[in-house]
């Protein structure tokens, strides 16, 4: 190595974050055991890893950190829609992580890639599901091959779609749509937000009045897949590996 000192911190008890997300769903190998890898090679690296720990700017300074890598992902995204704040609004990302459970028949909003395997992680632990999609398809934002094996899945599950649907309200017991048809009211127990996220990017500019250098990868730039996630940290790492060892910490 280059003798460069790195602090990893972590507001949760343990380390994974989407990685966990993405190894929860079904029909998804390999993503824990790539995350064990990276927990290996930290461990054999002798990495500083802090969990329990939020980064902010005070600890930067504290620290005398010439470089931040910004790297703590992206939050859900709660459109302004009427009763979006009941308690029986989960997100996908709760539900994936274990911080929270569905309940009885379960409405997914939104109908993109991480709706559909939610949908599909859901079914397979046995909910009545049914997604919901503003667009006339789900998944469009999959690889064309794992797109048509989601939807046979699906299918197979008996996980319903109703596509050119579009929320109205989030009401005790069920959802008002607005459909081709006209106007409707869906059951719903639990409703699963899968309708995107939005970067946390206010940590950078924070950091950016502390530390010398601040590099934002990930979904803190731009909420994208994991494998890109993972490139952009990659190439952050490789390009301080390649200066002097007082530059990176």
């Amino acid at each position: 190595g280059r003798g460069h000192k790195v602090i990893l911190c972590e507001k949760e008890d343990h380390l994974g974050g989407q990685l966990d997300a993405a190894a929860a769903a079904p029909y998804r190998p390999g993503w824990a055991e790539l995350k064990s890898y990276l927990l290996h090679k930290m461990d054999k690296l002798g990495i500083d890893i802090r969990l329990n720990t939020e980064a902010t700017a005070d600890l930067a300074r504290d620290e005398g950190v010439d470089v931040a890598i910004v790297a703590i992902g992206s939050s859900s995204f709660h459109p302004r829609i009427p009763g979006i704040d009941r308690a029986n609004i989960l997100t996908a990302r709760e539900i994936q992580e274990g911080h929270a459970n569905a309940t009885g028949r379960v409405i997914v909003a939104g109908g993109g890639c991480a709706g559909a395997q939610t949908a599909e992680y859901l079914a397979a632990k046995g909910h009545d599901v049914t997604i919901v999609e503003m667009l006339g398809a789900i998944a469009v934002d999959s690889p064309r091959a794992e797109r048509e094996l989601l939807l046979g899945r699906l299918q197979k599950m008996g996980v319903k779609v109703l596509t050119e649907t579009k929320i109205l309200s989030f009401e005790q017991g069920k959802i008002g749509v607005q459909n081709p048809q006209g106007l409707e009211d869906l059951a719903a127990d639990t409703v699963v937000l899968c309708m995107g996220s939005i970067p946390n990017n206010s940590l950078a500019e924070k950091l950016q009045m502390v530390v010398p250098t601040v590099v934002t990868v990930g979904d803190a730039l731009d909420p994208r897949r994991v494998t890109e996630a993972m490139a952009e940290g990659a190439r952050a790492g490789l390009n301080f590996y390649m200066q002097e060892p007082e530059l990176a910490a």
